[in-house]
């Protein structure tokens, strides 16, 4: 997950409100994994 944020900010302007969804989405898939 690092490794493609990392390759994702390579490409475009740091964002938080670009990455805001990405780390919703991961925060949810680790809830969902640790339920």
């Amino acid at each position: 997950f690092a490794r493609a944020l990392c390759q994702i900010r390579g490409a475009v302007p740091y964002s938080q409100d670009f990455y805001q969804p990405f780390i919703r989405d991961w925060q949810l898939e680790v809830e969902g994994a640790r339920a």
